[in-house]
């Protein structure tokens, strides 16, 4: 009994559909932003409000397309540079990103709809 349970839950199980490779793109773009913020060891309310807002951006995209394609490489140690221009391009970037995820994600259906 308990083997057919397990086969019909498997045949029900949907799969979670490919993302977009610019949803991609841009997710590692923001996580090169994220890294090189984290390398010159920039703090403040504003690194922080950039920071919560791109966990929950990455939560959303792994909720509707898996978490095979959103789990950040790890990158060398970048040189020296500013934190406020950094801080600047990272959270403009990810103000156009979380744009973009919320028209991607409203545009297409979740799974099982």
């Amino acid at each position: 009994m308990s083997v057919a349970l397990i086969a019909l839950a498997l045949a029900q199980a949907t799969v979670a559909p490919k993302a977009p490779i610019d949803v991609l793109f841009g997710f590692y773009r923001i996580v090169a932003f994220h890294e090189r913020a984290d390398d010159l060891k920039c703090g403040g309310p504003e690194r922080k409000a950039a920071d919560d807002a791109f966990v929950e951006i990455r939560k959303r995209l792994i909720a509707r397309y898996g978490e095979q394609g959103f789990s950040p490489p790890r990158h060398p140690p970048s040189g020296p540079g500013d934190c406020r221009v950094v801080m600047m391009v990272y959270q403009t970037n990810l103000a156009d990103y979380r744009k973009f995820v919320d028209s991607t994600l409203a545009a297409a259906p979740a799974p099982g709809e």
